[in-house]
């Protein structure tokens, strides 16, 4: 699936995925999705063998096939290297445009506080409020944190109108690309 970019582009995208992919697409059954944003690509990768499954890359407008095969040799290379399937992968390459403007989270309830009958973990999921700085709806950004860690910025689209605004999330989150956004309401 190729989403967010002019007919001609698609078709040029579509012969860099099918140059990177190789043997790998005529003996098996892959999903590949991309989604331009502002100057770069998000990519999302399945394949049929688990250390294929979950890849994900962001990677600059023009580096599409390079990163794709860098990324299909170092899920491979990682897991010969071990022996076993990594449980972690961390992204290939990560191009992040600079944003100026930061989305800031709106008011949330305070916090639950645990009873003391049940126990307390290091790490928690945190969900964030922001307005989309394009559209102007709220959404949610979910993801896991621990206990005083470091946010960084990092891009979120829309999901109302697929505008790219800048949040600050846990830095962990946003290193392994263990977030998400969801509409509210």
């Amino acid at each position: 699936m190729i989403a967010g970019c002019p007919k001609d582009e698609r078709e040029r995208i579509e012969t860099s995925v099918r140059a990177a992919f190789g043997d790998h697409a005529r003996t098996s059954s892959w999903n590949v999705s991309l989604v331009s944003i502002a100057n770069q690509w998000s990519i999302e990768i399945d394949g049929p063998e688990p250390h294929y499954r979950g890849l994900s890359l962001v990677t600059g407008r023009k580096d599409v096939a390079t990163s794709l095969k860098r990324a299909l040799e170092e899920a491979s290379s990682e897991t010969r290297a071990k022996g076993r399937e990594p449980e972690r992968r961390e992204r290939p390459e990560r191009v992040v445009a600079p944003r100026p403007q930061v989305s800031s989270p709106l008011p949330v309830a305070p916090p639950r506080v645990a009873s003391p009958e049940v126990p307390t973990t290091t790490e928690s999921e945190k969900i964030d409020q922001h307005r989309c700085e394009g559209c102007a709806a709220t959404y949610e950004v979910l993801y896991h944190t621990q206990v005083n860690e470091v946010e960084e910025l990092c891009p979120v689209a829309c999901p109302s109108c697929w505008h790219v605004n800048t949040v600050a999330i846990a830095a962990s989150a946003g290193l392994n690309g263990d977030y998400r956004a969801r509409s509210v309401g």
